[in-house]
């Protein structure tokens, strides 16, 4: 392969760059081709779609996993190592109930589907719901089901 020192656009190339592009080049040719992993193009174009300062977490890339409460799940989305906080989908089946727990730094709650219930309070979709540090948060409970965004310290503690 026969390269100038110039890219594309004209612009000059060192001559490190020419033969970097040289070997570039001469890999690409000297293995067998193989199909990529299905997915891939997905997975490829949302990195370099999003600004690097940007973190895009998509919908399906994130299971959700079990709590030790019947009906209750999670889908964690962020846990800021700094402030301790975590940002998560909370997840309850019609009928389930969240323990008592204790909030160690304020919470906030956004419902994003069902009903939801704590003490005399009935929280509907569209609600938010915010708790302050250092107090305790009785049950939750549900009649056909939600799910709630909840932004709440790691250290909370369920009291139950």
């Amino acid at each position: 392969m026969d390269l100038k020192p110039k890219d594309l656009f004209g612009a000059e190339n060192s001559e490190e760059e020419v033969d970097l592009l040289e070997v570039a080049a001469q890999l690409a040719l000297a293995g067998q081709l193989e199909s990529p992993s299905p997915g891939l193009k997905a997975r490829l174009m949302a990195a370099i779609t999003a600004p690097a300062e940007m973190h895009v977490l998509r919908g399906d890339a994130v299971k959700w996993r079990a709590t030790p409460y019947a009906g209750v799940s999670y889908r964690s989305l962020f846990i800021d190592r700094e402030t301790r906080m975590h940002t998560l989908i909370l997840r309850l089946d019609a009928g389930a109930v969240y323990p008592r727990h204790r909030h160690t730094r304020p919470e906030q709650c956004l419902v994003l589907s069902g009903d939801v219930e704590n003490e005399s309070v009935t929280l509907k979709a569209g609600d938010f719901e915010w708790m302050a540090g250092e107090t305790i948060h009785n049950s939750l409970t549900t009649r056909g089901g939600c799910e709630l965004l909840i932004i709440a310290s790691l250290h909370d503690e369920v009291l139950a």
